[in-house]
């Protein structure tokens, strides 16, 4: 599912906090939430909002315009219904490296500390050897340096979204307690390269 969408009088930019809100022109960024779960994660590259793996069945996707300081600016919502497969899709199988380029890998460091006791999990990642980048299909299978992206899964869901822009995954809202966010790194037609998993607490909030 690819969900299009595009921001009036606001740059999405991947700057965050109370103090960016005086910048000029107004930068921002959006808040995704599937199907009235009660976390979001958090864009900031103005690209289409990909996800893939949804059960069959109906399903609702809300994107929240926010500002750099995570209020409020503007809402809408996506409704679609996901079809029955004729048959389950084989599973992707990790692909060989290009022909004299080293083998892709992703490196994810730790959350940051501050934010997850704020309840918000800050996930920095980088890749070596190959590019992020938002270009897709087995055509971009040829383009070296090698081009790919990421698949993002929380708590072992069937669904997962994809991300090509190099940001740091951005997760709130999620319930107190222990999460597993899987961060796969993908090549241009989504066949896995490597992973990695971050385990987090999400603290009881203050009474």
């Amino acid at each position: 599912m690819v969900i299009q969408y595009r921001a009036e009088n606001l740059h999405i930019v991947p700057v965050f906090g109370p103090t960016a809100l005086a910048v000029s022109p107004r930068i921002g960024h959006v808040h995704v939430t599937v199907d009235d779960a009660p976390w979001v994660w958090a864009d900031a590259s103005g690209e289409p909002v990909i996800l893939n793996g949804l059960p069959p069945g109906p399903h609702k996707v809300r994107i929240q315009l926010q500002t750099a300081n995570h209020q409020l600016l503007d809402q809408g919502s996506v409704t679609f219904t996901v079809p029955e497969a004729p048959m389950p899709e084989p599973a992707a199988t990790p692909t060989a490296p290009l022909q004299n380029e080293p083998p892709a890998k992703i490196i994810i460091d730790s959350p940051f500390a501050e934010a997850l006791s704020r309840g918000v999990v800050f996930v920095p990642y980088r890749a070596q050897n190959l590019q992020i980048v938002p270009v897709f299909g087995p055509a971009a299978l040829a383009v070296s340096p090698r081009v790919g992206h990421i698949h993002v899964t929380v708590d072992d869901a069937t669904w997962h979204w994809a991300d090509a822009s190099g940001n740091p995954v951005i997760i709130q809202g999620l319930p107190p307690g222990r999460h597993k966010i899987l961060i796969q790194l993908v090549n241009a037609n989504h066949q896995p390269i490597d992973q990695g998993t971050v385990q987090v607490t999400i603290p009881q909030p203050p009474h």
